[in-house]
């Protein structure tokens, strides 16, 4: 049973993308386009479905009265000595049963489908199964899910970040494994430099959604007090105060400076205005970029005009029949005999010639 929670989430993670595919191909967009939305509503699927985790774990740590221990003292709240080894293994459960849940349907569905393919391609289910094509928003909602998990637990579990990393290298070479023998490319074509842009923009948005229960966490609620690196302090953060005011003087002056407004404030305009400046370098370029294809398409052009007046110069000039100066046709008789010739020459030798 403390496992139902993660396999409902691993398993409607998993059913409904598939739903999310089969409405894209009826929408008639464009595949850049198609790959985007296809992404986006799953990545929000991934996230919201994180994000009910965090608020029911939420609702359990700040539930009812504590005690001198932090211990609730409410009947229908969950006894949490530790809430955050209980926070870490929630997180932990997820990363394992998505580890779990991907490589049983990589190994029980993807491969046993590609070899009843290859193997029996005239029967009647392979037929119906068809070959299978990569699908990329699928695959790198894997990793984008991943990533979040660890964003979102290795401050509670510290072994977390080993874990992902051994899943990400499974997951890389399962993946590359079942993408040699099982799936062919696919059809629809996209533009690779555009959506990794795109794919870096979708990883900012979940390492920012992530970032915000965590802080919410160091910032606003008691630490445990019967267990913990935090146990005898009121917040998490003022362990960064108590380490900082450690520090000899000069350092403690460095970094209240860079913490006061009179440093945040001009960092502030000086990023903005780097900001607008790549960003009329960049809006430069793209109109370059325009005024280069213009000109390549000019100087095909060009060519293909030249070319054509190469061909033409150096084709023979044949006379028209307009221009052609009239044959005359010479008649000529001899014994009753009418003879038509087109040239004096073609006159036989014992004609007699007038």
């Amino acid at each position: 049973m403390n496992f139902l929670p993660p396999i409902t989430l691993t398993v409607l993670s998993i059913l409904v993308p598939v739903l999310f595919s089969t409405i894209v191909k009826y929408e008639d967009y464009s595949p850049d386009f198609e790959i985007r939305l296809t992404l986006i509503r799953q990545v929000f699927l991934r996230l919201a479905s994180l994000g009910i985790v965090v608020l029911s774990l939420q609702q359990q740590v700040q539930c009812g009265t504590k005690d001198e221990c932090g211990v609730s003292t409410d009947a229908v709240c969950p006894k949490l000595r530790c809430w955050e080894t209980y926070v870490g293994q929630q997180i932990y459960k997820l990363a394992v049963t998505d580890f779990i849940v991907v490589t049983a349907m990589t190994l029980l569905t993807e491969f046993p489908r590609g070899i009843l393919v290859k193997r029996f391609p005239e029967a009647k289910l392979s037929k119906i199964v068809g070959q299978q094509e990569f699908v990329l928003p699928k695959n790198v909602l894997d990793i984008v899910y991943t990533q979040a998990l660890c964003w979102l637990g290795s401050f509670y579990s510290p072994l977390l970040p080993f874990i992902t990393v051994v899943k990400c290298v499974v997951f890389f070479y399962l993946k590359k494994a079942t993408l040699l023998r099982n799936y062919v490319p696919n059809q629809k074509p996209y533009k690779a430099s555009r959506n990794n842009d795109f794919f870096y923009l979708v990883l900012l948005l979940t390492f920012t959604l992530t970032a915000i229960p965590v802080g919410y966490s160091v910032a606003k609620i008691f630490p445990s007090q019967g267990c913990g690196p935090f146990r005898s302090l009121p917040r998490m953060y003022e362990v960064i105060t108590l380490a900082v005011n450690a520090l000899p003087s000069l350092p403690v002056r460095i970094l209240h400076f860079l913490g006061s407004a009179g440093f945040a404030i001009p960092a502030f305009i000086v990023l903005c205005m780097a900001l607008y400046y790549y960003l009329a370098i960049s809006s430069a370029h793209k109109h370059m970029v325009i005024l280069l294809k213009e000109q390549l398409v000019l100087e095909g052009r060009d060519k293909q005009f030249l070319l054509s007046q190469i061909n033409d110069s150096s084709k023979p000039k044949v006379a028209s029949p307009k221009s052609a100066k009239p044959i005359k046709r010479k008649h000529m008789k001899k014994d009753d005999t009418v003879v038509s010739v087109h040239d004096i020459s073609d006159i036989p030798p014992n004609v007699p010639r007038y």
